[in-house]
């Protein structure tokens, strides 16, 4: 016959949520099997402080301590804490309730937790998907606005292009070089927008990167070596030839500039087959739907970039270069282009470990 200890055992362990029970001094008195499968700890830990024993991580112990103070005096039922596991660090949210005897003494505190990791990885992307939406509806209407200003200034200049004076010339000449690199900034903050669903002319994949390696190698330092990988084999991709070309020079331009003193940058090309488990946690705003892709992989192995700007790094005027040495609309561009065509970009990079910027295209027809 079942004890009453077996049957608790067999619910706490039927429960989905992570169950520790907790005497009044923060000492383990039992577990369930589903926090156990965490990894962190285990039946040897029963009896130990959750706060002073190698339970909770170091930078994590001051803040549990003091929520369980909250919890016991009953100011506090939830916590949210970050939790390494050897599968990776969670992100878990902790309700509590407190069982006291008839003198208020404290029996036990039972803690339940419920893993939110994806949660909050969904409610991050959802938030920079809003945050890079607005962006461009105002950089779309900034480029529509400055658009109209250099058609009136180029409709002002008709009449002086038929000038003889030189210095006039000059000067038309000097205006018209401005409207064009201006025309370009235009170019740039209009691509930094949603797909189009406007149809545009398959190019080989692997056919244009052989084409296009004397331009990369003249955009980075002579001291970096560049090396192609290409096992597209004969993939197509519903990207122009330019906007291929613009998306390449723009990645390779801001490795070159991580690379200063030499290095290695290597763009590899391969056809997968993308799916849910295969995607990194963030792979973009938008969500590809299941299916053969593209991938072409542009990776450096120059000083890296912090993670806290990676969240950033595709929004026009970011830019961690110094002031006068970027625009912060080269990645912008990337990053509509990509995403113009169906596909979707992820970067991975901390410093001092180089950067690897993967973008997916879908193939020609799919």
């Amino acid at each position: 016959m079942k004890t009453e200890s077996d049957v608790t055992t067999a619910v706490l362990d039927a429960v989905g949520a992570f169950v520790v029970v907790l005497d009044g001094e923060a000492r383990v008195q039992r577990l369930n099997a589903a926090f156990e499968a965490l990894g962190i700890i285990g039946a040897h830990v029963m009896g130990c402080s959750i706060i002073d024993d190698d339970i909770v991580p170091p930078e994590h112990r001051e803040l549990v301590g003091r929520a369980f103070d909250a919890i016991v005096s009953g100011e506090l039922g939830t916590i949210e804490v970050d939790m390494p596991t050897p599968a990776g660090r969670r992100r878990v949210v902790w309700n509590s309730a407190v069982d006291r005897d008839a003198a208020g003494r404290v029996r036990a505190v039972v803690a339940t937790g419920v893993d939110i990791t994806e949660l909050r990885s969904l409610e991050a992307r959802l938030a920079r998907s809003d945050r890079l939406d607005s962006i461009s509806r105002l950089a779309a209407g900034v480029a529509h606005d400055f658009g109209n200003t250099l058609a009136v200034i180029d409709m002002r200049l008709e009449r002086l292009r038929e000038a003889s004076d030189p210095r006039i010339v000059a000067d038309v000449a000097a205006i018209e070089r401005s409207i064009a690199h201006a025309a370009e900034l235009i170019g740039d903050l209009t691509s930094f927008s949603r797909p189009t669903g406007r149809s545009v002319a398959a190019v080989h994949l692997d056919d244009e990167l052989r084409g296009m390696l004397a331009t990369i190698v003249d955009t980075v330092p002579r001291s970096v070596v560049v090396t192609l990988d290409l096992g597209a084999a004969d993939a197509c991709v519903a990207m122009e030839g330019a906007q291929l070309h613009r998306v390449i020079v723009n990645l390779c331009s801001n490795a070159g500039d991580a690379m200063r003193d030499g290095g290695r940058l290597t763009i590899r090309t391969s056809c997968v087959e993308m799916d849910l488990r295969k995607r990194p946690s963030e792979l973009t705003v938008e969500q590809l739907p299941d299916g053969r892709y593209t991938e072409v992989v542009v990776a450096d192995n120059g000083i890296g970039v912090d993670r806290a700007h990676l969240s950033k790094i595709f929004e026009p005027y970011f830019t961690t270069k110094p002031a006068g040495r970027g625009t912060g609309l080269g990645l912008a561009t990337v990053y509509g282009a990509v995403v113009q065509c169906g596909g979707a970009i992820h970067v991975d990079s901390a410093p001092g470990q180089g950067a690897t910027f993967s973008f997916w295209l879908p193939l020609e027809g799919q």
